[in-house]
């Protein structure tokens, strides 16, 4: 529905972040995260695509949400979205429009 969309529709927050590993005292690679820009999105809860999953002998229950945000060049670089909080691992970038929008399929795991 954003195509030739409505701005307002964009009222969410959501950080997008991208992942770094770096050395700590001992010389041990640490993991940390890097916030690349705090953006507007519209934020989609699909009515499929939520799931439950084992792994490594737990249940891990999976949430799919879409997030569209204005078109960026850098997005390739995300690996990651914080909404609400909660941290949202991307699966899916679509362009929508000629470099008007991008959707974000991403999904948070409990």
């Amino acid at each position: 529905m954003l195509q030739g969309a409505n701005p307002g529709e964009l009222d969410r927050r959501i950080t997008l972040q991208s992942r770094t590993v770096a050395a700590n005292a001992y010389n041990e690679p640490v993991e940390t995260w890097t916030d690349l820009a705090t953006v507007w999105a519209k934020v989609e809860y699909p009515i499929t695509g939520s799931d439950e999953m084992t792994d490594k002998g737990l249940n891990v229950a999976t949430q799919r949400v879409h997030f569209t945000i204005r078109h960026r060049t850098d997005v390739g670089f995300v690996e990651r979205i914080v909404y609400n909080e909660e941290n949202y691992d991307i699966e899916r970038l679509a362009e929508i429009g000629r470099r008007q929008y991008l959707k974000i399929t991403a999904e948070k795991r409990k």
